[in-house]
């Protein structure tokens, strides 16, 4: 390979990370990737046919190692890439890694930033990346030296006991202003809450798909004890890296499968769309409401429902139209939606998305709309009526102080909502009248104390079917299985008969 124009601008930073003591992890790595080579020679053709967007920063730091070979005069081989990915994977998040080493800040986000916007397709380092997948989930074993060297002592050499590491996956980006947002914020609040008894990390934009699986192996071959996975779509993954990996503890958000080393955890978000129903019921002018909704899943057809029944129970004349993207976060298909609500009469507007897209494009024609996961505000805020949040923190410090002091069991699931702290509405407006205002918090008072049901009869379908009976109460059962609009819902669910 020779060096052209588009790598000079990491040739500084190249000739700092030779001189450190990584390269003698590299050497010392050679042997064991070069038997994982040998026994996998299949595996080179087919990694290098795939792509993964969120590597770059790990392609940086691959790719300044490459650097410094060459300028040393040293020979680019396949076993050299290899103990190059190993190495990128090591050092985990790019930015934490040369921060801890003096690097400033400034140089750090302009050599990231602009490498990524170069989007060269450098064959090399996606071999790298790929490969380095491939070996970490075969090899957990194999990690570089310079890695095994920074853990921390065990608690029998009389030293603090090795942190927990804990590693969080997310379907969205951590800049999403709403579900991944809620997690990161959470995550935070863990490293607060313990200090140096937990090391976290987390990848964010994890697809609901099979490489959901490759990813969850990765976390679990780095070591990590305790992995959440933090949306629907991974439970069929958990379920079988959880099978393999018997000594790590898994958590899935809004699943419903378990096992010895697996347990679900979800937010009554129904509850918190139920509170911002209250408020649209006594705001809308045109007694028509528009939901943006993600996927036609029971989760999000009850927070249609509630945020319906919330509404109705103010304002008996209303209606709610729904617009489905088939998605969690596309801020393109969310505001056609929202504004195709809008066009159609709604005044008035909730979400069961990811992205400020809705609010964004109330504010934009004059119209109302709320938050969703995350307190939005500051994307809308002369259109924003509340925010219909998730508090995760209360969950995540329970689960790892049950796993901090051995008390963790798996198999289990937790359903959480305002009794717990997990859910609340927040920032409601300065115009919501002082009656909605009290109207909300009795019922949050009464979601704490059990005074007060969302699911209580009677309650029919938009068909006219009653399906639940004057005074009975749904259980958690019948709501995860929820199928069905309620009455003033307009349309059918996707889907249903």
């Amino acid at each position: 390979m020779q060096i052209n124009a588009r790598k000079i601008s990491l040739f500084g930073l190249g000739l700092l990370l030779s001189a450190s003591s990584i390269a003698g992890s590299i050497l010392e790595n050679g042997p064991s990737v070069k038997k994982y080579f040998d026994a996998n020679p299949a595996n080179v053709t087919a990694a290098i046919r795939l792509t993964d967007p969120n590597t770059w920063a790990r392609c940086v730091v691959v790719h300044i190692a490459m650097l410094s070979m060459e300028v040393r005069g040293q020979k680019w081989d396949d076993n050299t890439a290899l103990t190059f990915a190993l190495l990128g994977e090591a050092m985990g998040r790019v930015r934490g890694s040369f921060l801890s080493k003096g690097y400033p800040q400034a140089s750090l986000d302009s050599l990231v930033k602009g490498y990524a916007a170069r989007q060269v397709d450098v064959p090399e380092m996606r071999f790298c990346n790929e490969l380095a997948n491939q070996i970490l989930a075969a090899t957990p074993a194999a990690a570089p030296a310079a890695a095994r060297s920074a853990e921390p002592a065990s608690a029998g050499s009389g030293s603090k006991p090795a942190p927990l590491k804990i590693a969080f996956a997310y379907v969205g980006s951590v800049g999403d202003g709403g579900w991944t947002f809620a997690h990161e914020t959470a995550r935070k609040a863990v490293e607060k809450e313990f200090g140096d008894r937990v090391k976290t990390s987390f990848i964010e934009n994890v697809p609901e798909s099979a490489d959901a699986e490759r990813v969850m192996r990765n976390l679990a071959a780095q070591g990590n004890k305790l992995i959440f996975g933090t949306t629907f779509g991974y439970m069929e993954p958990m379920v079988k890296v959880a099978r393999d990996f018997k000594d790590v503890k898994f958590e899935h958000a809004t699943g419903y499968k378990q096992a010895d080393n697996l347990r679900t955890y979800d937010s009554r978000t129904y509850e918190g769309a139920y509170l911002a129903g209250v408020i649209a019921g006594n705001m809308t002018k045109s007694n028509t409401l528009g939901v943006v909704a993600s996927i036609p899943i029971p989760e999000v057809i009850r927070n249609i429902n509630s945020f319906t029944l919330g509404a109705q129970s103010v304002n008996p004349k209303v209606k709610t139209r729904v617009v489905w993207v088939n998605g969690w976060f596309d801020p393109p298909k969310e505001t056609e939606a929202a504004t195709s609500l809008m066009n159609g009469g709604a005044d008035v507007l909730f979400q069961n998305t990811d992205s400020p897209a809705v609010l964004k494009a109330a504010e934009a024609k004059g119209k109302r709309a709320f938050g969703w996961d995350s307190d939005m505000t500051a994307y809308g805020p002369k259109a924003h009526l509340g925010s219909a949040i998730i508090n995760w923190g209360p969950y995540y410090i329970k689960a790892i102080k049950e796993a901090l002091d051995g008390s963790w069991k798996g198999g289990g699931s937790a359903w959480w909502g305002v009794k717990e702290g997990a859910v609340d509405i927040v920032s409601i407006a300065a115009d919501v009248p002082a009656e909605t205002r009290a109207k909300v918090e009795q019922v949050k008072k009464g979601l704490t104390d059990g005074s007060f049901v969302i699911w209580k009869g009677p309650i029919t379908d938009n068909t006219g079917k009653v399906l639940i009976a004057m005074d009975a109460v749904a259980d958690d059962k019948f709501l995860d299985g929820l199928s069905f609009y309620v009455k003033g819902v307009e349309g059918k669910v996707p889907g249903s008969r």
